[in-house]
């Protein structure tokens, strides 16, 4: 039951005997300043030979992989829809902003293949990505499946790219390391995702958990109001929209249990697999 932020007065009755702790709180929360700009992304720079910029640098690594990737025509240049479709996408990512990001997941791709980590072939939007595919972030070629870059990218519609790379699980640790000692440290966060569990979930888990068969709890589920723009209603709220499922819970015993069970459970945060996490590369 202390689980709770403390006012000033409660914190200086409990360190009554020792009134610099709290004293030094405040010294300390008077010392930080720390404004945090909001609408603007910090991206890394990526380590390019002197003299040359990032977008140079992309420009030229792209079409060293193109030539690789479609090979050259009789006078050694590249197919005409290839230069043109690479063209217009390094045009969009340098407009945005965005070479030293390519560059930074192409060096990760590169690494785990050169020590024989296992790297997924790409997915998501990315693959509609001809940039990704001649840098070898992406294995399946988006000029001849006919897939749309916008996407991915989209110059009207401003937003970060999300590349997603599948490494190898067992060498995870390996590529951690290797980004954090190529760009820092404090570049570098391992995220996660979350989401809550809702009253149409919270009902299924808590028929399956109390073995109830599956069609008892989607009886239930089906019970609840329609959700508003994509919104469910809590169970509660729900229990006084609903007189079916009013009727189910103040009179039918099992109905009852698992309803109160899933009362219980809604609004926990169900942690995603660890599959789910990365490695996000910070601001300087």
């Amino acid at each position: 039951d202390q689980h709770y932020v403390k006012t000033a007065e409660e914190m200086r009755a409990l360190f009554g005997d020792l009134p610099e702790t709290w004293r030094n709180t405040l010294e300390i929360a008077e010392r930080c300043a720390l404004e945090i700009e909001f609408g603007t992304n910090h991206l890394p720079s990526f380590p390019v030979p002197q003299g040359r910029t990032e977008a140079e640098e992309l420009r030229e690594q792209t079409f060293a992989g193109a030539r690789r990737r479609y090979g050259t025509q009789p006078d050694g240049s590249l197919r005409p829809d290839v230069t043109e479709r690479l063209d217009y996408e390094l045009r969009v990512i340098e407009q945005m902003g965005y070479p030293a990001y390519f560059l930074i997941v192409a060096d990760l791709c590169e690494h785990a293949r050169s020590v024989g980590i296992r790297v997924g072939p790409g997915r998501g939007s990315a693959a509609g990505c001809a940039v990704s595919y001649c840098m070898g972030i992406t294995d399946l070629d988006p000029i001849d499946h006919g897939l749309i870059f916008e996407r991915f990218l989209n110059p009207h519609r401003v937003s970060m790219p999300d590349i997603d790379i599948d490494f190898d699980e067992r060498r995870r640790g390996e590529m951690i390391r290797y980004v954090t000692d190529r760009y820092g440290a404090d570049h570098v966060a391992q995220i996660i995702t979350f989401s809550t569990i809702k009253a149409k979930q919270a009902i299924k888990d808590a028929a399956r958990v109390l073995g109830f068969p599956y069609g008892f709890g989607e009886r239930l589920t089906k019970m609840l109001p329609p959700a508003v723009m994509g919104r469910e209603f809590p169970l509660e709220q729900a229990r006084e929209m609903s007189a079916e499922l009013r009727t189910a819970w103040e009179s039918e015993q099992e109905a009852k249990q698992v309803l109160d069970t899933a009362a219980s459970l809604e609004g926990l945060r169900r942690q995603h697999s660890i599959h789910a996490a990365g490695v996000v590369i910070g601001a300087e």
